[in-house]
């Protein structure tokens, strides 16, 4: 009787058949090892792009009270006024560190969950093939038992 081929789930995902269950789903969607080394880069451009902001504002800034002492802002007001911009861009630049940090952990545990399973794999391997060679040496003293046993055909018609 001829057996039936099982048919694959269509419905899979590349990442449902190439990785393991994400660990911190909350931290990270189903990402690839590619799509963070991207947002990595991305997050470090964006750092920066926020730096290169900040040195523009304060220089903005001095050059505005510079050239126009007759200002609505005073002196004060512009230090306050810098200060705050950069509170505020060093907060998104920390959430930015934060957030890097936190897909390089997961990054890390991927990979090392990713070794466990090969090192395990290849443990199953080596006892798969320790129990074959075993059963192989089993069968083949039981055949030589047999052949010992069974008298040859050639001897029989003799």
């Amino acid at each position: 009787m001829a057996k039936r081929k099982r048919s694959k789930n269509k419905n899979t995902t590349p990442s449902s058949r190439h990785s393991s269950r994400v660990e911190n789903a909350s931290i990270v969607d189903e990402f690839s090892h590619d799509s963070c080394e991207r947002q990595v880069d991305s997050l470090n451009k964006a750092i920066v792009l926020f730096q290169g902001y900040i040195d523009a504002s304060k220089v903005s800034v001095e050059d505005y009270f510079n050239e126009n002492q007759q200002t609505t802002f005073s002196k004060i007001d512009l230090i306050s006024y810098l200060l705050n911009c950069v509170q505020r861009k060093n907060a998104e630049i920390e959430f930015r560190r934060d957030h890097l940090e936190n897909l390089l952990g997961w990054i890390l545990s991927q990979s090392a969950a990713h070794e466990d399973r090969v090192a395990k794999m290849l443990l199953e391997i080596d006892m798969t093939k320790e129990r074959l060679s075993s059963e192989k040496a089993i069968l083949s003293m039981h055949s030589s038992k047999m052949n010992y046993l069974i008298p040859s055909r050639k001897n029989s018609f003799a």
